[in-house]
């Protein structure tokens, strides 16, 4: 399934047209001033979903 869109708005929208259960979704790390200028799809999507919603921190690569 690809959809396209605003990310945000079509995780939200597509959970309330099927039978999902859960959203998994990943932390971005961005900081707070990133968040407020461009905005934040996991917390969107958190305070939007009408279903459970697991947010998931990134593994730290230790490579970087």
């Amino acid at each position: 399934m690809i959809k396209t869109g605003i990310p945000k708005n079509v995780i939200v929208d597509y959970c309330q047209s099927e039978d999902i259960d859960l959203i998994v979704i990943g932390k971005s790390g961005a900081d707070a001033i990133n968040r407020l200028l461009i905005g934040s799809t996991t917390a969107y999507v958190v305070r939007h979903a009408t279903v459970r919603v697991l947010v998931v921190n990134a593994q730290e690569d230790p490579e970087a």
